[in-house]
């Protein structure tokens, strides 16, 4: 069992930190149980282990909340910010910590990033940030509205020996065939019908913006499903 695993790991207090994706969009939309997500918190306040969240990929709006930790209840130590902090017209990384964090490094520590202070960028970020709080239940709903629309029609298409279909707000895998070669075969009819999707392993994957229209999700749904034959 993963969690007991995790235990034998951390009960020896010499682990630092724990660092992981809430969801993970690299592997195909991997969501852990929130049984394990809520436990692994509290072995890392009982072992002394900080608990990372890299929110990178997965914040600010992707899986349907501002942040991935959101689906789990979870409080962070350390969040790790990036990508869509400025709605990607500049890069742009940051980090939060919380009080308890800070206080126990003030003057200890340094940083430093490449994208972490631009004036342009952090200018760009702040100003997308106030927006997306200002907006945040149009945008999300939105989200939610269309991520159930794309589980709708992916449940109603003919994969081959479908496995799983995965979705947490725009973030979106389809896990079918018995190898790669069937959704890159799939990914190749796309490309050609003009849709371009990305694969992992055996899966879809399919991480659209969050303003997506109906209009423009079906259109997109509708190449796909002609992809498949």
């Amino acid at each position: 069992m993963a969690i007991a695993r995790l235990e034998t790991l951390l009960k020896k207090r010499d682990v630092a930190a724990l660092i992981m994706e809430p969801i993970s969009c690299n592997l195909a939309v991997l969501i852990p149980e929130d049984a394990f997500m809520k436990r692994a918190q509290q072995l890392c306040r009982r072992y002394g282990t900080l608990f990372i969240a890299d929110e990178v990929a997965c914040g600010f709006g992707r899986t349907g909340k501002l942040f991935a930790s959101e689906h789990f209840d979870l409080e962070p130590d350390i969040l790790c910010m990036g990508k869509a902090i400025t709605g990607g017209f500049a890069p742009m990384g940051a980090t939060i910590v919380t009080r308890k964090v800070a206080k126990s490094v003030e003057g200890e520590v340094g940083f430093y990033s490449t994208y972490g202070w631009h004036p342009s960028t952090v200018d760009i970020a702040i100003r997308n940030v106030r927006w997306l709080i200002r907006n945040q239940a149009r945008v999300l709903g939105n989200a939610a509205e269309i991520s159930a629309y794309f589980g709708e029609r992916l449940a109603g298409m003919q994969f081959e020996d479908l496995k799983e279909i995965r979705i947490r707000g725009m973030a979106i895998a389809v896990e079918a065939g018995e190898d790669d070669d069937y959704v890159s075969e799939i990914d190749d009819r796309c490309n050609k019908n003009g849709l371009l999707i990305t694969t992992a392993g055996n899966a879809l994957t399919m991480f659209p913006p969050l303003t997506l229209d109906r209009r423009t999700a079906k259109a997109g749904l509708d190449i796909l499903e002609k992809s498949l034959r």
